[in-house]
């Protein structure tokens, strides 16, 4: 349970109401209005793929997994376009869009790099997919388990758990779910699935997935008794779970649940929302290990008269949680507690931790918080945070928290890297206690290149033992921090903050004024685009371009 604050709650109905940015959602790959990507004529770009590893036949056609890309400029139709695996042409497409494309690999390629080809052009090749035996078991509202026959997409069965639960359902196997209102509680655990006394392999891992050109809907009703969606026991790891869309319906507790002790997971392109729970602390997703990849979901209008957070990742697993990466997640109305947070009360330090690519708004407390027990290796860059420390998000409990900002660091043996974040609206309570970059405990820190507009920074206690700061660009909130080197003091240029677009225009104050010693970190923007576009580094978590169509 999270002891780093007080408790808070949320009243989830008043989300329609609340002013928040026209989003365009691909999949759960979020882009802040139009992706920039779209114009000009840069090369498409792959940010992150849901499947590393499947069989390349079985299933429907016979041609394997259903292996998702997410990124930027594929281009609204395939035209001519490809996508290859290993430099071979894969064998169906099932989905096309700018931001996201589904194919099924086929018998014809083998392990290597993944490349999306327009017009020529070839994305880059940083993600790679291995081609690795399994079966893929198809499950569908109308389906039979007595009829059911393993990979038939016309024979499906009916039960996601009884599914999973099949002796000859193993490592390197595949989970479909077809799309519909699932409302299903299998009672173990009171979940509609749980991933428990089986595991999935490094090479080998299991899948959890809804059809990918479907909506698959979990829900928790007043009559199922659902109190988690998607929950873990006694299993090692080595599994995904993706496009699911998961609905608690105000009630309930954990929307994606990861046992402590895992590693090797991966919690891609999900939504979920509704979680609000009065018996503790938790989170929406939530976990406790090693080799964790929480990419591109949608979180949002969930919360509790308990601390409830979005994301939340904790010491449970006293081996040492490591190797953490969230991002390219959409995280907003966020009424529990906080957007992420990192935070344990076992003396057991949780290592390299990756935050970058997410945009975070409308937050009861904290945008992020990285809370006792981080330990080192942090890496926070390219994330968007704005409308934090929200007061009237929070209930009526007398234990609803107080206090928050977009960034908050709170352990001692805390060394993180802040980088080429935007930071907008982090004290609506006024609180005087919340700001854009809140300081009370850390070892090292190290910020360049952020964006702090509105109230700019709280210092609780001491500065960390260890503090670089420069080329930040401070705005509306007085003077600039005598300690940040080379700082900018000047209005950033956002196109429309009231509308939600932070982006850039030309007569920003931070337009190639950040520092290049970023560099081996901060390779693009949070729309994916290279950095620098121009003479150096631009401030904030988006640069300026000036392709066709761009802000300008």
């Amino acid at each position: 349970m999270d002891r780093s604050g007080r408790n808070c709650t949320r009243r989830l109905e008043r989300s329609s109401t609340r002013r928040f940015p026209r989003v365009v959602l691909s999949g759960v790959l979020v882009t802040v209005l139009a992706l920039a990507g779209t114009s000009g004529h840069a090369a498409p770009t792959i940010l992150y793929t849901d499947l590393v590893t499947g069989p390349n036949s079985g299933g429907e056609d016979d041609h394997g997994a259903y292996l998702t890309l997410f990124g930027a400029r594929f281009g609204e139709a395939q035209g001519s376009s490809r996508v290859t695996i290993n430099n071979l042409p894969v064998a169906a497409y099932k989905q096309w869009s700018d931001a996201k494309i589904t194919v099924q690999p086929g018998q014809g390629v083998s392990s290597g790099p993944i490349r999306v080809v327009v017009s020529g052009q070839s994305s880059n090749a940083d993600h790679s997919f291995a081609v690795v035996p399994g079966k893929i078991f198809f499950v569908s509202l109308k389906g039979s388990d007595e009829s059911g026959k393993v990979g038939d997409i016309g024979r499906p069965f009916r039960s996601a758990q009884r599914t999973f639960d099949r002796r000859d359902f193993g490592p390197g196997d595949h989970l479909v779910l077809r799309g519909g209102d699932w409302t299903d509680n299998n009672k173990i655990y009171d979940a509609f699935l749980s991933v428990h006394h089986k595991s999935g392999t490094a090479q080998a891992p299991i899948v959890v997935m809804g059809y990918p050109t479907e909506s698959v809907n979990i829900s928790r009703t007043s009559s199922n008794g659902v109190t988690r969606a998607i929950h873990s026991y006694e299993t090692v790891g080595h599994y995904v779970i993706a496009n699911l869309h998961v609905n608690m319906n105000k009630g309930g507790g954990t929307c994606i649940g990861i046992a402590p002790g895992t590693s090797n997971v991966r919690v891609v392109n999900n939504e979920a929302q509704g979680m609000f729970d009065d018996g503790g602390g938790s989170g929406c997703i939530t976990g406790s290990g090693k080799r964790y990849r929480i990419l591109g979901n949608h979180v949002h209008d969930n919360g509790g008269n308990k601390l409830y957070h979005a994301l939340y990742f904790d010491a449970r697993d006293k081996t040492g949680p490591t190797d953490i990466e969230i991002a390219y997640n959409h995280i907003h109305h966020q009424g529990g507690g906080r957007g992420i947070q990192i935070y344990g009360d076992t003396d057991t330090p949780i290592n390299n931790v990756r935050v970058h690519h997410n945009v975070i708004h409308d937050i009861a407390l904290d945008g992020i918080l990285l809370g006792r027990d981080s330990g080192v290796g942090y890496l926070v860059y390219n994330n968007l945070v704005y409308r934090a420390a929200d007061v009237a998000l929070r209930g009526s409990s007398l234990d609803s928290g107080k206090g928050g900002g977009c960034l908050r660091f709170d352990s001692p043996g805390l060394v993180a890297r802040v980088y080429n974040n935007t930071f907008a609206d982090c004290a609506l309570d006024k609180d005087p206690e919340s700001g854009g970059i809140r300081f009370q405990r850390a070892k090292e820190i190290a910020l360049a290149n952020n964006i702090v507009s509105g109230r700019y920074y709280v210092e609780i206690g001491s500065m960390p033992e260890t503090f670089t700061s420069s080329n930040n660009l401070w705005y509306g909130g007085g003077l600039s921090p005598l300690w940040d080197r080379s700082s900018v003091h000047g209005n950033p240029g956002f196109v429309d903050e009231q509308g939600g677009n932070f982006r850039i225009q030309k007569a920003g104050s931070g337009i190639d004024r950040g520092s290049a010693t970023v560099e081996a970190i901060v390779r693009d923007d949070l729309d994916g685009l290279a950095r620098p576009q121009g003479a150096g580094y631009d401030i904030g978590a988006f640069e300026l371009t000036k392709s066709a169509g761009s802000p300008q």
